[in-house]
């Protein structure tokens, strides 16, 4: 879990996770992970995702993908030459939060 000390305070305990870090190069070097989530802010994605598929991992991007059509085009064209799954997370305008 990457998440502000803020946020993340009393979160981990509730949630189960053990591990958590404000440092997300530190998952994406990890060897114990195949999957990287991005869900951080926009402005963010393009970064964290290339680097991770970079690292090997799976990646799942929350939408929007990019601040831009061709950060969005890199990092799919990157995702596609390594063969590594990779979605971008996103609602239905039918899709309810429960």
């Amino acid at each position: 879990m990457l998440a502000s000390q803020g946020a993340r305070r009393g979160r981990r305990e509730q949630l189960g996770i053990a591990d958590t870090s404000t440092d997300w190069e530190s998952f994406v070097r990890r060897d114990d992970l195949d999957v990287i989530s991005v869900c951080t802010p926009v402005d963010l994605h393009h970064e964290q995702a290339m680097a991770a598929i970079a690292a090997g991992k799976h990646v799942l991007v929350e939408k929007p993908l990019g601040l831009s059509s061709a950060q969005t085009g890199e990092m799919l064209a990157a995702a596609e030459a390594a063969a590594w799954p990779t979605r971008c997370a996103s609602r239905t305008a039918g899709s309810r939060r429960g």
